[in-house]
């Protein structure tokens, strides 16, 4: 979990801590009694999310994207209510929008979980080709690519090979692989290690 929110509800008072249980319950009662309604939740949350993000952006005030204190304990009730082996499109979808959100502690919990659960073996490689077919890849998101390209198999890179190719081409993105580098330390070449060589 992301120091921001330990920190948040850390400093939570009794108060505080009763209230969003209470808006927690209510939106368990609402939106989380059915395998259905969650998926539909999680899909909209997402949705969100997206529109939040691009809204901002079309008005440059990155300050309209933090989350309430109800959509807050939404996004907890997603992570750790809901199994990523049950809800993987969606919550897949979640931390598409996550890692490249606005709000760092909201973007730095979606690294932390994606981390936490590729590395303890969940590879999704339909999960990369969307996340990279986007029209803004973050560089969390290369990070944990980069973090994780050992998990991919060889024959599975080819799915990768045409959008690396396509981001290898943008400036901004050639700058955040070089930001990785030095924080890193060391040169990591995304275009070779994900160009499947041809029999």
């Amino acid at each position: 979990m992301a120091q921001e929110i330990n920190d948040i509800l850390s400093q939570m008072s009794a108060e505080d801590f009763e209230r969003r249980k209470k808006i927690a319950q209510k939106l368990w009662d609402e939106h989380f009694s059915s395998h259905q309604q969650k998926k539909e939740f999680i899909r909209n949350f997402a949705a969100e999310l997206r529109s939040a993000r691009k809204g901002a952006l079309a008005a440059g005030n990155d300050d309209i994207t933090a989350l309430n204190e109800e959509r807050l304990v939404a996004f907890l009730l997603i992570f750790t209510k809901c199994k990523l082996d049950i809800y993987r499109n969606q919550i897949g979808d979640v931390l598409i929008e996550g890692l490249k959100y606005q709000q760092k502690d909201i973007k730095r919990y979606c690294f932390e979980y994606a981390n936490k659960h590729i590395g303890a073996g969940f590879v999704d490689m339909g999960w990369w080709k969307r996340l990279l077919g986007k029209q803004y890849v973050s560089k969390y998101a290369w990070k944990l690519l980069r973090l994780h390209a050992d998990k991919i198999p060889s024959y599975a890179r080819a799915v990768l090979t045409d959008d690396i190719k396509f981001w290898a081409q943008d400036e901004t993105t050639q700058k955040k692989w070089q930001e990785l580098d030095a924080e890193l330390g060391s040169h990591y070449d995304f275009v070779k290690e994900f160009t499947v060589p041809m029999n």
